[in-house]
């Protein structure tokens, strides 16, 4: 067994989740007086200063127990282990802050636990939750303007946001809608919320991601997955009347020698097309598959 260690991005991302997942123990038979959740932030628990005082939450029976900003509990971390060893004990940590697995926490749980990196919805997630299998193009479009968080589908608004991921010398907003809602309507490059996009579903579906360089071409994206590397060149559109921009977008990957796969992601709509063993794909497809 290990600890869930969650990491999110915003803390109304962080409350929706631990709600909707303790409704689904509820669903599933676990009595109410079995889940303990604590928002330790929060003035109503401040009689839980000391890691001794979290012992008292636990039964005899099955606990399933979430603590929310723990770090502000003193030797939260001795807690926290002694709970976890406990076989009556799911234990749930939160946190915003990357520190959280820093020092003696990681040290105890050391090999015993399993950090999860929660990001908003992806594309294809967003389609599946409107219950929708319209015109993708459309339904895109609303992706990019609205936030992709799971509470403001509930709310049918954007929030403001204002989290960036970073990746070389390049930033990355964390939710699509979040340019929308700092920046309202101001005319935006799609190329480049294209290319933001991409990199959140490279994220999510497990790489480590790089900035390339080739001479002097840059490469969007070196994906580092459990099989090898995969190269990834975005535009929003490659057509124009004499292909100079099919040619420049192509010439970064050509310029890579290896043999590792190579993709460029389009808003144009087709068939996969090959260019010289270079996957040239409708991007939307390859956000749904």
């Amino acid at each position: 067994d290990a600890a869930d260690i969650w990491h999110f991005i915003h803390r109304y991302f962080r409350n929706a989740v631990l709600e909707l997942y303790q409704e689904c123990l509820l669903d599933k038979g676990v009595e109410p007086e079995q889940i303990h959740a604590y928002n330790l932030e929060a003035g109503e628990y401040g009689d839980i200063e000391e890691h001794k005082a979290l012992y008292r939450l636990v039964s005899d029976r099955m606990n399933y127990i979430f603590l929310d900003e723990v770090q502000r509990v003193r030797d939260f971390q001795k807690a926290v282990d002694a709970l976890f060893i406990r076989k009556n004990c799911d234990v749930y940590i939160t946190g915003s802050n990357a520190w959280l697995l820093s020092g003696e926490l990681a040290t105890l749980l050391s090999g015993r636990y399993v950090e999860i990196k929660m990001l908003p919805l992806s594309f294809k997630e967003f389609v599946s939750a409107h219950g929708e299998t319209g015109n993708p193009e459309r339904l895109y479009q609303d992706y990019i303007h609205n936030s992709s968080f799971p509470y403001a589908l509930e709310l049918g608004r954007p929030r403001d946001i204002r989290q960036y991921l970073k990746t070389g010398d390049k930033y990355y907003a964390a939710d699509p809608g979040l340019r929308y809602s700092v920046l309202g309507n101001k005319k935006a490059d799609d190329g480049d919320i294209l290319e933001n996009i991409v990199y959140l579903e490279l994220l999510r579906r497990g790489y480590e991601i790089h900035i390339g360089k080739v001479g002097a071409w840059e490469v969007d994206f070196i994906a580092m997955g459990e099989e090898g590397e995969e190269y990834y060149q975005v535009a929003y559109t490659v057509r124009d009347g004499d292909g100079s921009t099919l040619e420049r977008e192509l010439a970064s990957l050509d310029a890579i020698r290896d043999h590792n796969p190579k993709y460029l992601l389009t808003m144009d709509y087709g068939p996969v097309v090959s260019h010289n063993g270079i996957k040239q794909m409708y991007v939307l497809d390859w956000l749904l598959r």
